[in-house]
């Protein structure tokens, strides 16, 4: 796995930097497909509704967590589909259709048709996804990866015995792995610097116009230059 694919941070705000850089430098858009609670969550954590992982069960090796040894929970995930991937909405689109059809019907004739599109979505069943996964380590709990099933096991009992009886003096890392797709992982549609053509506008560059305009700036290859 490349470090363009593999990403750790410590915090959300270094979370959302991170891939808002990624969007930048590739000319691609994420949006939220789906969050649990425990990834945003600053509530007090209970210990004891989370596994203790020596090593990541999940299948794909491009997303598996990877810690050195070091025990860890899984507070929460977060999966961002690129803006080109499957259409969620698609049920209430024809819905949406049918009833301006049926309405067209029953209008007075000197009402104007709408434009029909050849394409009406951007969604184009692109597969490429951003996950990321909050995990909490223990780093005072750290075995060698050569450790057996049994000393991992024992290890973890007396961890768990720790977080329940004082979870406060164990000590923790807390740590946001985020996986990017690659450029191969994105189908049917462009990305870098032609797909630009199609990107909405940012928030930081949003922000800038509105401040180049406040300061009474009305030249548009000024603003270009800034």
């Amino acid at each position: 796995m490349t470090d363009e694919a593999y990403k750790v941070v410590s915090t959300a705000d270094e979370a959302e930097h991170d891939i808002y850089a990624h969007e930048v430098r590739t000319n691609t858009n994420f949006t939220i497909d789906r969050r649990n609670k425990g990834f945003s969550s600053t509530d007090t954590i209970d210990y004891k509704a989370h596994k203790i992982w020596w090593e990541d069960g999940k299948a794909d090796d491009r997303c598996k967590i990877d810690t050195n040894g070091c025990p860890y929970i899984i507070q929460g995930y977060d999966v961002r589909e690129c803006q080109h991937g499957p259409d969620r909405n698609i049920k209430k689109k024809i819905q949406y259709k049918a009833e301006k059809e049926e309405k067209s019907k029953t209008d007075h004739s000197y009402v104007l048709k709408g434009k029909t599109l050849i394409q009406n979505t951007k969604k184009i069943i692109c597969p490429a996804r951003i996950t990321q996964r909050r995990i909490i380590k223990f780093p005072g709990y750290r075995l060698e990866n050569s450790a057996s099933k049994w000393r991992r096991k024992q290890t973890a009992k007396t961890l768990r015995k720790a977080l329940e009886e004082a979870s406060a003096d164990v000590e923790k890392e807390e740590e946001i792995h985020i996986y990017y797709p690659t450029a191969d992982d994105h189908k049917n549609h462009i990305i870098g610097e032609f797909a630009g053509l199609c990107q909405p506008v940012g928030p930081e560059v949003k922000a800038k116009i509105r401040q180049l305009v406040g300061d009474g700036v009305t030249k548009v290859s000024y603003i270009f230059t800034r």
